[in-house]
């Protein structure tokens, strides 16, 4: 009957956010009561923690939680490697992502979940502010995430999306592979590399600037690569995983796209240093590794197909 289709269509999609942390006991605490508070109707927070020790209040605040908030410890700290934790825990047909730093509304949920009822939605992100809480420059947002579509109600069709303020359809992540774990210490990229294999899928991804995130940044804990001693370390890293995002997805990408990719990545991280011939020497250093990488990798899994 009609009214029966309408319901199932207006029916709640259930969903479970996922929070990787690592060292971050006093603000894992407010971001956990965050998502806890949300103004939605069947939903799960799992929070996944790969710090050394448990943090007292973290303690206090899981032993007086609702059922609806699952705590689990990993022993390695790896960023993809806990969102796959949480995945594989979810019981949600939504997967939220946010991370242990972040301030978020109660009906921040609500927002995300709402595209979803669009069977070709895959993705969605919303917008992540500073601490400052100044709006980004919308134009500067659309192409830092290859928008494709600008809609009158300011939302937007977006090529990724951005690892502390998304959500995806967890059919979509589990088809596409989970998150590569070999994305080690900061993960520069593993947002990426995830949003590149769900579209390649055929999904669609949605940019909603009503859903609102306040992303801390904490300098301690997290992925540990925002200190100003470790700048040049932190480059090195984020410099090969971004090698590595380009070449293990370079079907997807086209040949085009992946050189001028490669060449923009050697331009933020090399080009006009002072030491240039030194970072000369690293940036082939670093590209034969990424490419090494990359082809075990495509050796350990079905070959990626272009998307149309």
């Amino acid at each position: 009957m009609p009214g029966n289709k309408m319901q199932q269509a207006v029916k709640p999609l259930s969903v479970s956010v996922v929070i990787p942390t690592y060292e971050r006991g006093e603000i894992l605490s407010e971001a956990i009561s965050m998502a806890l508070a949300q103004d939605y109707p069947d939903f799960e927070v799992i929070v996944v923690d790969q710090s050394r020790e448990l943090a007292e209040s973290v303690k206090k605040l899981i032993e007086s939680a609702p059922p609806r908030l699952r705590y689990l410890r990993l022993s390695t700290p790896n960023l993809p490697g806990a969102r796959n934790a949480g995945v594989r825990a979810a019981k949600g047909e939504i997967i939220s992502f946010i991370d242990d730093d972040v301030v978020i509304g109660p009906e921040y949920i609500a927002g995300m979940a709402a595209h979803f009822h669009d069977p070709s939605v895959g993705a969605v992100m919303g917008m992540t502010l500073p601490a400052s809480g100044k709006e980004p420059d919308r134009q500067a947002v659309m192409k830092q995430f290859w928008a494709w579509e600008e809609f009158p109600d300011g939302t937007a069709s977006v090529s990724w999306v951005v690892g502390c303020n998304s959500s995806y359809r967890a059919r979509a992540i589990v088809d596409a592979g989970m998150c590569d774990e070999k994305f080690t210490g900061s993960a520069w990229s593993e947002d990426a590399d995830l949003s590149v294999r769900v579209r390649n899928l055929g999904y669609k991804f949605i940019y909603d600037p009503r859903v609102r995130l306040i992303h801390l940044e904490l300098a301690s804990g997290g992925c540990a690569n925002r200190s100003p001693a470790d700048l040049e370390k932190r480059d090195e890293l984020r410099f090969r995983l971004q090698l590595y995002f380009l070449f293990k997805n370079r079907a997807i990408f086209g040949w085009r796209q992946f050189c001028s990719s490669v060449w923009q990545t050697y331009r933020q991280y090399a080009f006009n240093r002072l030491l240039f011939a030194t970072w000369s020497k690293f940036f082939v250093r670093q590209f034969r590794s990424a490419r090494n990488l990359s082809i075990v990798v495509s050796m350990c899994s079905p070959a990626a197909s272009r998307r149309p």
